[in-house]
């Protein structure tokens, strides 16, 4: 039974997949930060 429900989940990964794809720029803009530590 636990696998079914694996299978069900797994068809809602691909709508996540595309959020996901969306995400990457939002998390681009959190790197600059990063830069900045390593100049201090």
């Amino acid at each position: 039974v636990a696998t079914a429900g694996a299978l069900e989940v797994a068809e809602d990964v691909p709508v996540v997949d595309e959020g996901a794809q969306a995400i990457p720029a939002p998390i681009q803009a959190p790197q600059p930060p990063t830069a900045a530590r390593s100049m201090i």
